[in-house]
């Protein structure tokens, strides 16, 4: 499946699951912090990030973030930097690979209960 096929799944799934999240919300209800991770992966993922977020903010749902990761070949320092802050958000949305050459950690990364420290 090429990248835009893919992407175009992924806009219809989303377009999907805001117009149910819209008829579930109550009018006044704020907006739902979600988190997009991205920064490394094996597709255009600047451009899915754009069009997600785009997505995402035009449901008038969400409050969107993005936390870009350092680049794959990039020094163990700046990965150790880099700490998405996944207790703000009640949705985490990855558009992120990990990849060998990244020095990262998943369990410290992605470990959303917060039992997992740095």
């Amino acid at each position: 499946m090429s990248t835009i096929l893919r992407i175009a799944a992924v806009c219809q799934i989303l377009t999907i699951f805001c117009q149910g999240v819209a008829v579930a919300q109550p009018a006044k209800a704020s907006k739902l912090p979600l988190l997009i991770v991205d920064g490394v992966n094996n597709h255009d993922w600047p451009r899915a990030t754009k069009v997600l977020k785009e997505i995402l903010d035009g449901s008038g749902l969400f409050r969107v973030d993005v936390s870009t990761s350092p680049p794959n070949d990039a020094t163990k320092e700046a990965w150790d930097q880099w700490r998405p802050e996944f207790k703000k958000y009640d949705v985490i949305l990855s558009n992120f690979r990990y990849l060998d050459k990244a020095p990262l950690h998943h369990d410290r990364f992605f470990c959303l209960n917060g039992q997992a420290e740095a």
